[in-house]
């Protein structure tokens, strides 16, 4: 496949700093990969308040939070630990049909998938998604909070050192996916 993929991470920064952010790249499309696109304490990072601002920034919002996000409602995606195992995750029809459409929006313009966490080295954004499109042939690039730009073989090996093919902590299984009592 080829070509270059960016990501990003919200942080704390304010709506204009993020633009601003994206800017560096000249992105054309953010692509949401939280699963719960919304922040209480940064309401300006919600998907209420980013779509509209991204769009009157020319910069179009794709929100595939449910395909890629790092926080499935199955139960079966959890190690015995609360760990989601990211081996079976990136094997589900709806996180492939999630890479092929950003595959497709990568193609017509730069893409940048956004999650919460500025550093990508512990992100599900780089562990999980960024790691299956690189071994799909894509490069990976983060921009940083401060404005540079870091390929992904800069951050090191990270995959092993988080436990490979599994979130980095332990995440509660999401109310839906929990049993009835």
């Amino acid at each position: 496949m080829g070509g270059t993929i960016w990501t990003i991470g919200h942080s704390a920064h304010s709506g204009e700093r993020l633009r601003a952010l994206l800017g560096t790249v000249d992105a054309e499309v953010v692509v949401d990969v939280r699963s719960a696109p919304y922040s209480r304490i940064h309401p300006q990072h919600s998907r209420k308040a980013m779509e509209p601002a991204l769009r009157e920034a020319g910069i179009d919002y794709v929100f595939l939070g449910r395909e890629l996000g790092g926080r499935p409602p199955e139960p079966e995606l959890y190690d015995a630990e609360g760990h989601v195992r990211y081996d079976a995750l990136s094997t589900t029809d709806r996180f492939l049909a999630g890479i092929d459409r950003v595959t497709a929006l990568a193609a017509d313009g730069v893409t940048v998938l956004l999650c919460a966490e500025e550093d990508p080295a512990g992100c599900h954004r780089r562990l999980l998604v960024g790691r299956v499109m690189a071994e799909r042939g894509v490069t990976v690039r983060h921009i940083r909070g401060t404005g540079v730009v870091e390929g992904d073989e800069s951050i090191g090996d990270q995959l092993s050192l988080f436990g490979g093919w599994r979130s980095v902590a332990p995440i509660p299984l999401p109310t839906s996916a929990r049993a009835a009592p």
